[in-house]
């Protein structure tokens, strides 16, 4: 039925891009102590657009890996254990290490928090024979993922020195096209979802500049 293919294709494209994103953060981390710093930057900016291709889904399946992959860096406590803390990991705290000067301590720092990186990636790939998404949860999930998009994407709030925010939106769209092209007369979100790449592609060459205000009242 279509529950099942649906979930067929979902499945399939997850794994597939999320052992891409896995191989981009092993480059990364075998070779951050003799890249340059552009090579380093280009890495770091696939393997965040590669992310940003899957994010639905870990958002929406598997939230504490996202936190670990993406959360916001700041050191969490549980109210009823005060004294744990919980220091964060993931992109976000990787991201100044990369932008700064690339001193050996900054390039030691991005091996180890590559490595915690990869460390959630190799359970999330653990556990994804598991997986299933019924056409509702992928529909809940992928709209989430929009929301997110408009929230942290283009407004720079989870990559505030990168500024990749803009430009990541054609991985969130264009998953979000492919997934939804599985279902029966998707004709016009279809096409709306093309004008929404379109615009992005013509307008992201300056984060400042990009106006979310069309972007979002239009697209």
């Amino acid at each position: 039925n279509d529950h099942d293919k649906n979930n067929t294709v979902t499945k399939s494209f997850y794994i597939t891009q999320l052992k891409l994103l896995q191989e981009t953060c092993s480059q990364l981390h075998d070779k951050a102590l003799a890249l340059s710093q552009e090579e380093i930057i280009t890495l770091f900016e696939k393997a965040r657009y590669q992310y940003k291709e899957i994010e639905f889904l870990i958002e929406y399946k598997y939230s504490f890996s996202a936190n670990r992959i993406n959360g916001a860096p700041l050191p969490e406590s549980d109210p009823k254990e005060a004294r744990l803390i919980t220091y964060p990991t993931g992109f976000q705290v990787l991201e100044p290490f990369v932008y700064e000067e690339l001193t050996l301590e900054n390039r030691q720092s991005i091996v180890s928090e590559v490595s915690n990186i990869n460390t959630v990636l190799e359970n999330l790939l653990g556990v994804s024979d598991d997986l299933h998404l019924n056409n509702v949860e992928l529909l809940d999930a992928l709209r989430l993922n929009l929301y997110r998009m408009v929230i942290k994407g283009i407004s720079g709030f989870d990559a505030p020195v990168a500024n990749t925010g803009v430009k990541e939106c054609i991985a969130i769209l264009s998953t979000t096209k492919l997934l939804l092209s599985q279902f029966k007369n998707s004709e016009n979100v279809l096409s709306s979802i093309d004008g929404a790449i379109n615009y992005v592609n013509a307008n992201s060459t300056d984060f400042n500049d990009f106006n979310r205000a069309v972007f979002i009242s239009k697209y």
